[in-house]
């Protein structure tokens, strides 16, 4: 048996290694950049992905996962969770998993944006206590089998932090907004609400 320790991480874990870090960087390093990602991700049509796509979509959901860990953690974990079938490593979590954490992500969303409770069942995730800074911190550690309530978890963790949630007036999508005055999701959905209002007006005078 080969013994891991002689082996950098690109032999360990190959193309998916790679995958995995591209993934990260799209996600960005951020709390806020993190949960960008996920009220974006909760609200997409899977059904419109090419399978390409969902394949990245894959390693971005496990990116999401693995940041919630402790540093190194993360590397344990894709470990783990890689799987050899055929000479290839297939990606975790399943595409099942990813429809799964899709629907728990967007539940949580509209509770939050209704101001409802939101229930997480979790079975194995270890809460860590860590006083090593000016004041207690708490980490998660998922494990990996348990990647659907971990995900659920940290999305509602990030929302309480970066909250409220919010729902464009433009496009009716949902949207963090950080002082929760903004009403429209971006700039361009503002521009276009105000083009249909400047356009109804000048039809309503019209026929007046």
């Amino acid at each position: 048996m080969t013994n891991d320790k002689n082996l950098s991480q690109q032999d360990l874990f190959g193309d998916a290694f790679e995958k995995v870090l591209n993934a990260k960087k799209r996600l960005g390093p951020f709390s806020h950049t993190l949960l960008q990602w996920a009220v974006e991700f909760s609200q997409v049509n899977l059904r419109e992905f090419s399978p390409q796509k969902l394949k990245d979509l894959q390693f971005e959901v496990f990116a999401f996962f693995i940041s919630s860990g402790r540093k190194g953690n993360g590397i344990k974990a894709m470990k783990w969770s890689l799987s050899l079938e055929d000479g290839s490593i297939k990606p975790f979590p399943s595409k099942e998993q990813v429809i799964s954490v899709q629907k728990k992500l967007f539940d949580t969303l509209v509770c939050s944006y209704k101001g409802h409770l939101t229930s997480i069942h979790l079975q194995d995730v270890t809460f860590e206590l860590d006083p090593g800074f000016r004041s207690t911190t708490m980490k998660i550690i998922p494990r990996v089998n348990e990647i659907e309530g971990g995900v659920h978890l940290l999305f509602a963790i990030l929302l309480s932090r970066h909250g409220p949630v919010g729902r464009c007036l433009g496009c009716q999508k949902y949207f963090v907004s950080a002082k929760g005055k903004k009403i429209f999701c971006t700039a361009s959905c503002q521009e276009n609400v105000a083009s249909r209002r400047y356009r109804s007006r000048r039809k309503s005078a019209a026929i007046d």
